[in-house]
């Protein structure tokens, strides 16, 4: 009997575009087959996606997808790149690494260029599905069903149909899109930091774009409103449709939903809980995990001498599988090295390029992380030589292996039994597995809460992985009843004010700077220190009672009648 193949790459068969991004598309690809064209709008999709995924927008296919899915030879790619339309990256068998491919960046601002520059204009604008050039509604609703066609399991769509409408600051988003795009534009063009923002402008725009595709709204006192639209992602996680808030940057995250009344609440260290949770049930020390609970983030990312994002990042990926190489070619650190290794690769961004400094970093993060990487190799050794074994099952329709997670989401282990029943690629089936079980967790509990907001009188209008966006304050009581009913018995909700990333803003900045041109002479010393106290103090108290503060230089996007000039408090905010 042939193996299903039920694990493969993703092809995307609907994108929806607007009238000028259907028109530039047809215009330099309507030329190739069928095929082509469709790999090529693949591909613009993907672009996107990499880029939302803080990478250079390239993208694996492997040619096995390829063939499978338009069949051999069908996909003219070479002829596309020879006429400078595609980038494409060599392969290499020795590293298993398949060919990725991008859209010219002069191709993808034309495109994103296309689109409406207002949100006005989107509420009249008609879209298509870039695939087949057919008209589509405006609004995409939630994925309901697998890639089968199979209902979703029950919490899942609870999680999802649970999320309500969102109220956003269109004005201000577009403003700080501007003041960015204005940035990037003025840098050099071989500067590292015109690249780092331009994949950010890109990122933020695209995920904006699909905000403003979604059922969206002007209300009275200015705002917008829209409707989140998700899917289901293989670990049970659910992703927004497009990006969405979920997928754009924090700071322009905070700028639109700066909003009185909506909070913002995190699972705190969701996965190293989780992961402490698994270590006891496979009878694995806990006491690595434990340091990195009491001691925190920002402690060790400052023995390892980079920022807390960074750290994350690595702590992230180790224990999802990634390993720490210990080898260089010729004693040096080279670019396939570093794109070869995930950990590398971040470690070398953080040194702005500067190997001596990320050979450092590396040095340093292997000897501080040493006992936390061999307890996380035990586990993934016995996620492999004992879960697996004892709690796959067999599917008494097809005849296939799989496990399922705590949203009963079912992961497929077909494409990794190799001759005689054992494992094979074993690398990747300890990642996924991993993800599976701790995403898997993580979406069990964001989903339960989501169900109890009802019975405690909050409203969530957007979810956030290991998160989530509420109109209300989640009481204690709720999170006590969902880590009742949930798999994470040390799971830990905090709230985290929006307001934080504000003052990071392309726009604040720039108003900070026009003021200062004004001022002809400048400050004295005690001024500027009682200044900055004052500043200081109000921050300390917006987060102390988690309402968010007017930023100034949004006011002349604003009526003066508007309710941002005399906002509503928090216990006003109908539910």
């Amino acid at each position: 009997m042939k193996k299903a193949k039920l694990n493969k790459s993703f092809i995307s068969k609907h994108l929806t575009v607007t009238k000028g991004e259907l028109d530039i598309l047809k215009n330099y690809f309507s030329k190739y087959e069928k095929e082509t064209f469709e790999f090529i709008v693949h591909i613009y999709d993907c672009t996107q996606i990499s880029i939302r995924r803080d990478q250079k927008g390239f993208s694996p296919v492997p040619y096995s997808t390829i063939v499978d899915y338009w069949g051999q030879k069908k996909v003219k790619w070479q002829q596309v790149q020879s006429d400078w339309l595609l980038e494409v990256t060599d392969y290499s068998w020795e590293e298993q690494r398949c060919r990725e491919y991008k859209l010219p960046d002069w191709l993808l601002n034309e495109l994103i260029e296309a689109a409406p520059k207002t949100s006005e204009e989107y509420l009249n604008c008609q879209f298509y599905n870039a695939f087949t050039g057919k008209k589509v509604g405006q609004f995409q609703p939630s994925k309901l069903t697998d890639d089968k066609g199979n209902s979703l399991p029950e919490l899942i769509r609870v999680g999802i149909e649970g999320v309500s409408r969102c109220s956003v600051n269109f004005k201000a988003i577009e403003a700080e899109l501007a003041a960015m795009k204005q940035e990037w534009q003025s840098l050099p063009l071989d500067s590292d930091n015109r690249e780092t923002l331009y994949r950010r402008w890109v990122n933020d725009q695209s995920c904006f774009n699909r905000i403003r595709r979604q059922n969206w709204k002007i209300r009275e006192d200015g705002l917008g409103e829209y409707t989140p639209s998700y899917r289901n992602q293989y670990t049970g996680r659910i992703g927004e449709i497009g990006g969405g808030f979920q997928s754009m940057s924090r700071v322009t995250r905070s700028v639109g939903l700066n909003i009185p009344g909506i909070r913002n609440y995190d699972l705190k260290s969701s996965q190293l809980f989780g992961l402490k949770q698994w270590f006891e049930i496979a009878n694995i020390d806990t006491s690595s995990i434990q340091e990195l609970l009491d001691k925190g983030k920002y402690h060790f990312a400052s023995q390892v001498g980079i920022s807390v994002d960074c750290w994350k990042k690595c702590c992230m990926a180790m224990i999802m599988g990634a390993i720490i190489p210990n080898k260089k070619d010729n004693g040096k650190l080279t670019k396939n090295l570093v794109e070869s290794y995930s950990i590398l690769e971040y470690l070398y961004k953080e040194a702005q390029g500067d190997i001596e400094l990320t050979v450092k970093y590396l040095q340093t993060l292997e000897k501080v992380t040493s006992g936390f990487r061999d307890s996380l190799k035990e586990w993934h050794k016995w996620l492999i030589k004992t879960y697996i074994p004892e709690n796959a099952k067999i599917s008494i329709k097809d005849r296939e292996p799989y496990i399922k997670n705590a949203v009963e989401m079912t992961y497929w282990l077909t494409d990794y039994v190799g001759a005689n029943r054992k494992f094979k690629n074993v690398g990747d089936l300890k990642r996924k597995v991993a993800a599976f079980l701790l995403q898997g967790a993580e979406a069990q509990f964001i989903y339960t809460l989501t169900g109890l907001q009802e019975k405690y009188r909050f409203k969530v209008v957007g979810n956030a992985h290991d998160g989530m966006l509420t109109v209300g304050e989640i009481p204690e009581a709720a999170v006590q009843e969902a880590k009742e009913k949930c798999f994470l018995k040390y799971a830990q909700l905090e709230e985290k004010p929006l307001t934080e990333n504000l003052e990071k803003s392309f726009t604040n900045n720039q108003a900070n700077q026009s003021e200062q041109t004004k001022k002809k002479e400048p400050r004295e010393g005690n001024q500027r220190k009682e200044t900055k106290r004052r500043e200081q103090k109000e921050r300390e108290r917006d987060k102390e009672t988690g309402i968010v503060s007017i930023v100034s230089s949004y006011n002349p996007y604003i009526d003066s009648t508007s309710a941002f000039m005399n906002p509503p408090t928090a216990s006003k905010v109908a539910l």
